[in-house]
């Protein structure tokens, strides 16, 4: 696939990967998925979580965060860290 970005867009593209240390087709890349709906806007996450996630350091999340409805409950006396095997203690 060939993109053909206005002069002006092109340098912008140039000086924002320059200023992230991203490729530019990563930066595009991004931008394509959120404007298609299929990463998460990076304007409703947190300022130092939307920087990390820009500049490469985290990977943004594949889906929304949702509470897990399947919850269980421990018995009477028993703690999560009883679940736990000794090692990993």
């Amino acid at each position: 696939m060939t993109l053909r970005l206005e002069p002006s867009a092109d340098e912008a593209l140039k000086s924002e990967a320059a200023r992230t240390g991203q490729t530019q087709q990563s930066i595009v890349r991004v931008a394509v998925d959120q404007y298609l709906g299929r990463a998460p806007r990076l304007d409703v996450i947190p300022g130092s979580i939307a920087q990390l996630i820009e500049r490469g350091i985290l990977e943004a999340p594949s889906e929304p965060f949702r509470r897990d409805r399947d919850l269980i409950a421990l018995p009477a006396g028993v703690t999560t860290l009883d679940l736990l095997q000794r090692d990993e203690r």
